[in-house]
């Protein structure tokens, strides 16, 4: 082996791929990062680490918007703006929101634009967070048609200080960003930590109504005295290993961040027993850094993980 492995770099969980119309004059796919937009910023908030967490180095909440230039019929290219994704020079991010899709696209272009959206986040190891229709019946009915565990529905919108209606999946993936950069990719944007300060939902959802919704897979927003927040945090797969989106994001972050550096060092080197042995040790480097944050369970990291390379183990030769 020629050298030392580098440690692990972590995927960047917290930043938002935003897809919308901000440029009715730029062709789709434009793109650029910001990282206090103005009609999230409330939502994300500002980072802060504490011990073990400011090991891994998550950074701040980010924003990539991506332009979906408007069509002869007046309606984003959400689809081409999915496709420039592709571009070798798109930076990772964990999450994935279409701006206004739900309000702007007839139900059967709409499902098959989630359809091409839940594809794309899949592809890059992100959570695509959706605006649920704002009444119950029809919030279930949605959600009762897909099934994945790379998609997340948010329902009812919600109504900013300065009177913005803002669809719930974009403050869903807000809040998700903000809980990554504070917490983890592994805890819950949910409770009383994923407040909506001043933002006011469309619609006052009774507890029989969330009683029904969360079990669903369908994310609502509880009011509260000014404070209404997120309960629930759960994808929309029937599949019961992937049901919460924490459980997901954090399986698909590790293999996404073990990837990137298996692609950038170990690829090059020789396969042969040091290699397999440093593999097996920079990945569970990596794993005892999250554990000591909290992201994995058990009194001890032998208890909370084990990694396996080699002969006999992981390959037969």
């Amino acid at each position: 082996m020629d050298s030392s492995p580098p440690a692990i770099t972590p995927r960047a969980s917290h930043r938002i791929v935003l897809i919308d119309s901000f440029n009715a004059a730029a062709p789709t796919g434009r793109s650029r990062i910001v990282t206090s937009p103005a009609h999230i910023d409330a939502f994300t908030g500002g980072a802060g680490h504490a011990g073990a967490l400011a090991a891994l180095d998550l950074g701040a909440p980010e924003i990539y918007t991506v332009n979906a230039a408007a069509g002869a019929d007046g309606v984003p290219d959400y689809l081409g703006a999915l496709q420039s994704l592709d571009a070798p020079d798109t930076p990772d991010f964990g999450l994935l929101h279409l701006c206004d899709a739900a309000r702007r696209l007839p139900t059967a272009r709409r499902d098959a634009l989630y359809g091409s959206a839940i594809a794309a986040a899949r592809e890059h190891f992100a959570m695509l967070t959706i605006d649920a229709p704002d009444t119950p019946g029809e919030a279930l009915a949605f959600g009762a048609a897909l099934d994945t565990p790379d998609a997340s529905a948010f329902m009812p919108s919600l109504s900013s200080p300065r009177g913005e209606i803002i669809g719930a999946g974009l403050a869903g993936a807000a809040v998700t960003a903000r809980t990554d950069a504070n917490r983890g990719p592994w805890q819950a944007a949910a409770g009383q930590s994923a407040n909506l300060p001043g933002y006011t939902p469309s619609v006052t959802l009774s507890d029989s109504d969330i009683a029904q919704l969360a079990p669903a897979g369908i994310n609502p927003v509880r009011p509260g005295a000014g404070l209404p927040v997120f309960w629930g945090a759960r994808t929309l797969s029937t599949n019961g290993d992937w049901r919460y989106i924490p459980v997901r994001r954090l399986a698909r972050w590790c293999e996404a961040s073990v990837q990137d550096w298996m692609q950038d060092w170990a690829h090059e080197q020789p396969n042969e027993p040091a290699l397999w042995g440093a593999v097996a040790q920079g990945i569970s480097d990596f794993l005892e850094q999250i554990w000591r944050a909290g992201g994995l369970q058990g009194a001890t990291s032998r208890d909370a993980f084990y990694v396996a390379c080699g002969v006999g183990r992981t390959m037969t030769q």
